[in-house]
């Protein structure tokens, strides 16, 4: 009748032994929370033996809000009290707090990738894992493949021959390419969406829930999933074709302009085959297109003293290279169940809130895929409202 000692031959940390813990401390008044603060750091020093979890639930679960706050991350009894008592823990204390601020998950698209993006989330958080793992399934029967082992590849000794599968993926795909890599574009689109839609559920799971959304290019498809227009399976597989669509077009170029989109436009037209391929910033655009014209571009650029950044892409997205397989991707989109939009989200297409027919519509996904991504002006329209709080829901900081 012993309790059975954890094991796991994957290195998975139980529920309820995360590492670290959240310690929230809430008061009516500044000087009564400098009190309570140290009235803490007391009670952790005369009572070493504390399990730090059980203090961290009851000041998360057992206290009432108050409008003067402080949070620590920490990891021991320990690693509290020297948190708590360091002048670093004075600041950030605020009393104009607001007591519902509106949450936006924002959603980067490709470009953001890395291999074991999340790694230690998928080791120590079961929702996260469990939702990764529910995507992967559904992946193995889209793409003759295992995501997962492209993302969180296994020790070298267990990896299955690398030479094998990439020519299995490279027939199902008709490429030529002879490895397979997580920043090849086939595979890229739904490692990014599972990243971002576990991360996303292990979120909501906490209580930190979305009252809108905002995506950057297929960001938008992870957006659209959450806002219940997509279900889960049918986001997977559009993701995968979309991949795959744009997978099968030659290589191209995007670089990074520090001009503003009417600065821009005119020099664009000095070469047809480039495209306005997204509007990030005041400041912050994208060209996109053949990979030679690009180069050319970027030259001319600098000589007029304007200093660019080649982006870290293998296709030409968002740009006229894209044109040829936009029908195709819309008859993918027709066979797909779509339904109206449960949770806003902002377009970005036209930089403002999706609309139901939009949402619905096969022919807005085959234009959005060639369309500017209009990233500025959603967060600009999303920043009309005061009181809202952004949280980039991916990799990294990007947006």
């Amino acid at each position: 009748e012993e309790y059975p000692p954890y094991t796991s031959e994957a290195g998975e940390v139980p529920k309820g032994t995360r590492e670290h813990r959240l310690i929230l401390l809430s008061a009516k008044t500044e000087t009564a929370l400098e009190q309570m603060t140290g009235n803490l750091v007391q009670h952790f020093r005369e009572n070493p033996g504390i399990r730090l979890a059980d203090a961290a639930y009851t000041l998360q679960e057992g206290r009432k809000s108050f409008p003067h706050r402080r949070m620590q991350v920490c990891s021991t009894v320990e690693d509290a009290i020297e948190k708590l008592s360091s002048p670093p823990a004075r600041e950030g204390v605020g009393s104009t707090l607001i007591d519902k601020p509106r949450l936006v998950f924002m959603f980067p698209g490709q470009g953001s990738q890395y291999v074991n993006m999340g790694r230690e989330l998928y080791r120590t958080e079961p929702v996260f894992r469990e939702e990764a793992d529910r995507c992967f399934e559904i992946l193995k029967s889209l793409m003759d493949c295992d995501i997962k082992e492209i993302l969180y590849p296994p020790d070298q000794s267990d990896r299955s021959d690398q030479s094998d599968r990439s020519d299995q993926v490279d027939r199902s795909y008709k490429s030529d390419r002879s490895s397979i890599s997580i920043d090849h574009t086939e595979f890229t689109q739904p490692i990014i969406f599972v990243f971002e839609y576990a991360l996303a559920q292990l979120l909501i799971k906490w209580g930190i829930v979305p009252q809108a959304m905002i995506g950057h290019s297929i960001g938008e498809y992870t957006a659209a999933c959450l806002a219940g227009v997509l279900s889960l399976e049918a986001a997977l597989e559009v993701v995968v074709q979309r991949g795959r669509l744009i997978g099968s077009l030659p290589a191209g170029g995007m670089l990074s302009v520090p001009l503003s989109e009417p600065e821009l436009l005119p020099l664009l037209k000095t070469n047809p085959a480039l495209s306005l391929a997204a509007v990030n910033g005041v400041n912050r655009c994208v060209a996109a297109g053949p990979a030679a014209d690009v180069e050319a571009f970027e030259t001319f650029l600098k000589e007029k003293g304007h200093e660019c950044r080649e982006l870290h892409t293998s296709h030409a997205f968002h740009s006229a290279v894209l044109d040829p397989v936009l029908n195709e991707f819309e008859e993918v989109m027709k066979r797909i169940v779509r339904q109206k939009p449960q949770i806003p989200y902002i377009s970005n297409t036209s930089g403002t809130w999706i609309k139901n027919e939009e949402a619905v519509d096969p022919g807005y996904w085959a234009v959005h895929m060639r369309k500017t991504v209009r990233f500025h002006e959603g967060i600009k329209e999303l920043g009309k409202e005061k009181s809202t709080i952004f949280l980039e829901v991916g990799p990294g900081h990007t947006l």
